[in-house]
């Protein structure tokens, strides 16, 4: 039950952070880890009223998948997908991501990974098989393609 009313409350804070508040999305974070650690709050009955009927088996499964994906537009540039699949059916594919810049297409390995990774908070009773990337030896001719420390 906790678990599921904290991936609620990051569903919201998500909203708020693609809307631009992120004040209000970072406070909603800080509530969400006062959660994870209060060792109270999982009692059994005490939030149910308020969001329902509660379930941590969850009875669905998934497969998120990072893939790289060749930019037909710039060859010497790294670009990736993120694939979404609950119950062997395709829910979304991800490519791009917002920030406070604007709009970039997915050229980070890193962001890759880390936003795969973020994607089961917002399907709790989906039990997800991950398929991260892991780097390779870093290609010369690709400029800012290097290992980081």
């Amino acid at each position: 039950m906790k678990r599921q009313i904290i991936a609620k409350i990051n569903i919201i804070a998500n909203q708020l952070d693609t809307n631009g508040l992120y004040a209000e999305a970072n406070s909603l974070t800080n509530i969400m880890r006062k959660l994870a650690f209060d060792r109270d709050f999982d009692e059994e009955g005490t939030h149910d009223e308020m969001f329902g009927p509660m379930n941590d088996d969850p009875d669905k499964s998934g497969k998120i998948i990072v893939s790289y994906t060749a930019d037909k537009h710039n060859p010497y540039q790294s670009r990736y997908t993120i694939y979404v699949f609950i119950d062997d059916e395709a829910v979304e594919e991800i490519n791009s991501y917002e920030d406070e810049n604007g709009k970039h297409f997915l050229h980070d390995l890193d962001k890759a990974n880390q936003m795969a990774r973020e994607i089961p908070s917002q399907h709790p009773n989906v039990d997800f098989e991950m398929h991260l990337l892991q780097k390779t030896r870093p290609n010369p001719r690709i400029p800012g393609d290097f290992e980081r420390d």
